[in-house]
């Protein structure tokens, strides 16, 4: 009887060896996969923190908006001093805005002028185009000018003049989306024109 010979292994790497680095490769993927989940999360970060920008971004084009035309019609009252010192009904105050083409030359489109432009069709006038820019530019825009002693009340659709004193207020109201949620906020910026 022959004696069979010891069966030697063809891998000349020893068995425990082996099995390590089986364990290296597993571990390896492994990391990788916790890897790309941890990028996941933080990509998901970054545009959560992308969109918040760009709504904050938006919020504050309208509020800088609303102080370039708050700052316009008050100038627009500077200019024209005669219709802010007049009496009632032909103050910035109390005049009804009309359209009356005083301000035809700087208008985008001509349209003929009327040949007297008095500084109570001026203000008229001023007021119906401030009053037309505000409804454009702002959500839910609305624009008031007034007399009120108490300037700095009022809300959107109910500005609260009272005519009592002699200090115009330059009302604006808006409503604006608030960041994070669904709900829109009413905001407003008043100024106070001394004549």
């Amino acid at each position: 009887m022959t004696s069979a010979a010891p069966m030697v292994e063809r891998n000349p790497i020893p068995r425990h060896q082996r099995i390590g680095l089986n364990a290296v490769r597993g571990t390896t993927l492994i990391e990788v996969l916790i890897s790309i989940l941890i990028m996941s999360i933080g990509m998901l970060g970054i545009a959560a923190l992308q969109a918040f920008s760009m709504s904050s971004s938006h919020t504050a084009s309208f509020r800088s908006q609303a102080i370039v035309l708050v700052r316009d019609m008050a100038d627009r009252m500077r200019a024209n001093r005669i219709a802010v010192r007049a009496a009632a009904p032909n103050n910035y105050g109390t005049v009804p805005p009309v359209r009356n083409n005083c301000r035809a030359a700087y208008s985008t489109v001509f349209v003929a002028a009327p040949v007297a432009c008095t500084p109570t069709k001026l203000a008229a006038d001023d007021v119906w185009d401030w009053q037309n820019r505000v409804t454009q530019l702002l959500p839910q825009g609305e624009g008031e000018v007034c007399i009120d002693s108490t300037p700095n009340d009022g809300a959107l659709g109910a500005h609260a003049c009272d005519n009592v004193g002699n200090v115009f207020a330059v009302k604006l109201f808006w409503v604006e989306k608030a960041s994070g949620t669904a709900a829109a906020e009413p905001k407003s910026l008043v100024v106070v024109v001394r004549p």
